[in-house]
């Protein structure tokens, strides 16, 4: 089989792989919702909730929520590990993802989810359950029963620690750092490439070595580029996860609990084929501002 037919093979089987890990955690999800109602119901709103009574009432998680917290924690690690293998074999079909649509596409970072997706969204969970309170009292009188439970789970983020703010300052840190890196990395490769190329090219040519030394050269070249190429997707990649990792242990587990509720509607949303046929025939209602 020709290298084009290979990449072409590998690139389908990843994305099989990606779909079937969807599926996956379409299914996972509901699970860990109904942990979360579950921890929600052992919750009395007799007395106003402060966030010091939240903390006590939960100090010791039910072992059914911490499960599907790592359950679906380890899920999403096995999907960079999964990346990590497929870049090994032919880096060529991570890098241009056939598997995410349209609407993903802007999101994405050498070929997966850009780290900074995983330290935003914990960012919106602390800025909104911040904005809902004043002090220490909740502010929903005006919900039902049935909302206040809910809503006073999430007290969870009110008022979030000094050691979580600082966690958090060093991930954006180390973000700041690490994508110029990289980046830079990238591009050094790329002009490497075309420089070599163009280079080599024109010697070749005016030598008497023909057609099938230009094949040759190329091939040697885009050979070795290649394999730095799948250094930098994997330290990318890994990046990722140990993002993700350093926020997950960086929570509590009801936090947890809801930070990757929320991480994985996210991804589950960008897949309504409704949503996605709207964008791509520009169905969707635009801003006037």
């Amino acid at each position: 089989m020709r290298t084009g037919e290979n990449r072409k093979a590998n690139s389908c089987v990843f994305k099989d792989f990606y779909l079937e890990w969807l599926q996956d955690l379409k299914a996972l999800l509901p699970l860990l919702q109904q942990a979360i109602d579950s921890a929600v119901k052992l919750l009395n709103f007799e007395v106003p909730v402060t966030h010091t009574r939240f903390k006590a009432m939960t100090s010791s998680p039910t072992e059914a929520l911490t499960t599907h917290v790592q359950m679906l924690h380890q899920h999403f690690q096995a999907y960079f590990n999964a990346l990590d293998h497929a870049a090994q074999q032919d880096v060529t079909q991570v890098l241009c993802p056939e598997w995410h649509n349209s609407i993903e596409t802007p999101f994405l970072w050498l070929g997966s989810w850009h780290p900074a997706v995983f330290s935003n969204l914990l960012r919106a969970f602390i800025s909104k359950y911040n904005n809902m309170t004043h002090g220490s009292v909740s502010c929903m009188s005006s919900f039902t029963r049935s909302d206040q439970k809910k809503q006073q789970f999430s007290f969870a983020w009110t008022h979030p620690s000094p050691e979580l703010f600082e966690h958090m300052e060093q991930i954006d840190r180390g973000l700041r750092l690490m994508i110029p890196a990289i980046l830079s990395r990238m591009r050094d490769v790329q002009i490497s490439f075309v420089g070599r190329i163009g280079c080599d090219w024109v010697t070749s040519i005016s030598s008497s070595g023909g057609e099938g030394t230009v094949q040759e050269m190329v091939t040697d070249i885009a050979t070795e580029k290649l394999e730095e190429l799948t250094s930098i997707f994997v330290d990318a990649n890994r990046q990722r996860g140990s993002i993700l990792a350093e926020i997950i242990g960086a929570l509590d587990i009801y936090q947890s609990a809801l930070y990757l509720e929320g991480l994985a509607k996210f991804i589950i949303g960008f897949r309504s084929p409704e949503l996605v046929h709207d964008m791509e025939h520009s169905k969707l209602p635009v801003s006037p501002h």
